[in-house]
């Protein structure tokens, strides 16, 4: 069980070209196995949480904890994985590279890149592309490179719910579903509930007088 207590802050990353920030809500907030969902508009505090789960931010004066451990921001980022592509994100190393780097550090992995590019459906050419750009190959090959690692955590960043039925809905929630059943945390963010409330286990709504369902 993670647990936040959240601060009214930001979620404040470093990207190329400035820095990226996303309004974090105060409040106390539990995430179990399976997926949880942030719904609400930008600006709403939903994608802040989304971002801060993923540890790739700093904690600024919200705390996390896992079974009643509280983590450090770099303890977070160990166990998460952020599947969503960032303003001004450009990758280095290839899928397939970065497969090979995560089995090497996953020393207990008991599979090799091959067996995750197969499980996350990625074809030889996207194990040749780096992990860069938007897309539904984009959220896979991030999601293959920490289960790769052995992340524990995945987030989905914020999507808005026009870009996730145009370009998401068929490739994606397989993949969703596929960690959820294999016993990880996913957190999504996103600004319509009508796909959310059909996938996760648990939502949050910021646009509502229902917190919690």
């Amino acid at each position: 069980m993670i647990e936040i207590t959240a601060a009214e802050t930001s979620a404040v990353m470093k990207v190329r070209g400035g820095t990226f920030r996303e309004r974090i809500a105060a409040g106390q907030y539990s995430i179990d196995s399976g997926i949880t969902a942030f719904i609400g508009r930008k600006g709403s505090g939903a994608a802040g949480l989304s971002y801060l789960v993923s540890g790739c931010c700093p904690l600024s004066g919200c705390s996390v904890s896992i079974d009643g451990r509280p983590l450090t921001q770099r303890e977070l980022s160990r166990i998460s994985c952020l599947m969503a592509p960032m303003p001004g994100f450009k990758g280095m190393l290839t899928a397939k590279q970065l497969l090979r780097l995560g089995i090497r550090h996953n020393k207990s992995a008991g599979y090799d890149a091959a067996a995750v590019a197969e499980k996350f459906s990625l074809t030889p050419e996207r194990m040749e592309r780096k992990l860069q750009y938007n897309g539904n190959e984009r959220y896979r090959a991030a999601a293959a490179v920490g289960y790769a690692y052995g992340k524990r955590i995945y987030s989905m960043g914020y999507m808005e719910d026009y870009m996730f039925q145009k370009n998401y809905k068929a490739c994606l929630i397989p993949y969703l579903e596929l960690l959820r059943d294999e016993g990880m945390t996913v957190v999504l963010a996103a600004d319509s509930a009508e796909f959310a409330e059909k996938l996760a286990d648990h939502i949050y709504y910021f646009d509502k007088e229902e917190q919690k369902c």
